[in-house]
């Protein structure tokens, strides 16, 4: 049920995207898909790791809910509140540009951040309540774009809509809940956040390579770059809903079975069957796709979704090597493997897009990939001596 709920979530999110292409200038559009990006490290930043590591400790019975509660709120809120504030004189000391008006817009979602709490319904096991919760989310913005959006003619009445159905979600998902806190302490709260922090670094690299590119786009070559290059990426972010539903799908047979190479082989082997599948797909509808989502004023994203659709095959394969790594609760290990494609992915796109545009962005993307791939099948070659395909030394 919570695997269908993403994905109908997703789907949904992505008809939003459409009608607002179709309603925004391609420079609008880039403008808002990068302040979704910058407000998207932010919201990492204020993460912590909470969400994978009190999932995992309530599950095993080792935390409180009302702690777990406690803390959140303790070590979330009151930053977010500081980044928001910082975002305001931001906007506030440049006279309120456009662009800066919708970062600080979505900044408001930081606060949506510090009470969200859907991996306590996960830990209660209410896939159905959270699956239903975030359908009704993408579907009230969609309609709420649509009225707002296609009713002012304003672009920017996107971020409002997204507003208004999140604070809906989240009010409706605290009734449901109806969490009883703890009290906690400080020592309490950085004896957590020294465990948790590693897992919550590890997502902030992975989003570098996903997304820092965006912001370089901006920077090197303006909002018209980011809003070709969103319009392609977000076919690209709906062409990886595969693997991500075939990861839930295989997290339980890997949880119980750590460190298990029968299970690694069939999941990589899965995986990758379905990323040629999906590649072919999309390197063959590329335009067609391009054309009928976003509408000719960016057709120049065709070619762009063409050159990063090879992304699929790379993104997959590292996926199918590293995901296990982090599953089995190697997460310094995996943070050392996603941080070396964060890294290589900031170096590249410095290099690469001011020589050759938004191809260079495409090439630092999936170099990095392919690095994070490298790294992984690096350190399930040391540990077992072989790798998922079942050609080296020795098996276990």
């Amino acid at each position: 049920m919570m695997a269908l709920g993403t994905l109908a979530s997703m789907l949904l999110g992505f008809l939003v995207q459409a009608y607002l292409a179709r309603h925004a200038s391609v420079a609008e559009y880039g403008q808002i898909n990068y302040a979704r990006v910058l407000i998207g490290y932010f919201a990492l930043v204020l993460n912590f790791g909470f969400d994978t590591y009190f999932l995992r400790q309530i599950t095993a019975d080792r935390f409180p809910e009302g702690r777990a509660v406690a803390m959140q709120l303790t070590a979330r809120l009151p930053l977010a509140l500081v980044f928001l504030a910082g975002l305001l004189w931001w906007a506030a000391a440049a006279g309120w540009p456009t662009d800066r008006l919708v970062v600080v817009l979505f900044g408001v979602t930081l606060l949506h951040t510090a009470f969200n709490l859907d991996w306590l319904l996960q830990a209660r096991q209410k896939f159905s309540v959270l699956a239903a919760l975030n359908i009704s989310r993408s579907a009230v913005t969609l309609v709420a774009t649509y009225l707002l959006v296609g009713g002012s003619g304003n672009p920017m009445y996107y971020v409002v809509a997204l507003i208004l159905s999140e604070t809906t979600r989240l009010a409706l998902q605290w009734k449901f809940v109806r969490p009883v806190m703890e009290k906690t302490s400080s020592a309490a709260l950085i004896a957590t956040l020294r465990q948790s922090v590693a897992i919550s670094a590890s997502f902030f690299m992975i989003s570098i390579y996903y997304n820092a590119d965006s912001l370089m786009l901006k920077y090197y070559l303006g909002s018209e770059a980011v809003g070709i290059y969103s319009a392609a990426y977000n076919i690209l972010v709906l062409a990886i809903v595969p693997t991500t539903l075939l990861y839930q799908v295989f997290s339980p047979r890997l949880a119980q079975n750590p460190w298990s190479t029968d299970v690694l082989k069939k999941y990589a082997a899965s995986t990758m069957a379905l990323a040629i599948v999906v590649f072919v797909g999309v390197i063959s509808l590329h335009s067609i796709v391009i054309h009928v989502v976003y509408g000719n004023q960016f057709a120049e994203a065709s070619r762009v979704l063409m050159i990063l659709s090879f992304n699929i095959l790379s993104s997959y394969l590292a996926g199918a090597l590293a995901n296990p790594i982090n599953m089995w609760g190697a997460h310094v290990v995996y943070l050392r493997i996603v941080a070396v494609g964060a890294v290589l992915n900031i170096a590249l796109n410095l290099i690469a897009i001011p020589m050759l545009g938004i191809n260079g962005a495409i090439f630092a993307t999936i170099a990095s990939e392919v690095a994070v791939a490298g790294g992984a099948a690096l350190t399930l070659w040391r540990r077992f001596g072989t790798f998922p395909s079942g050609i080296g030394r020795r098996s276990s």
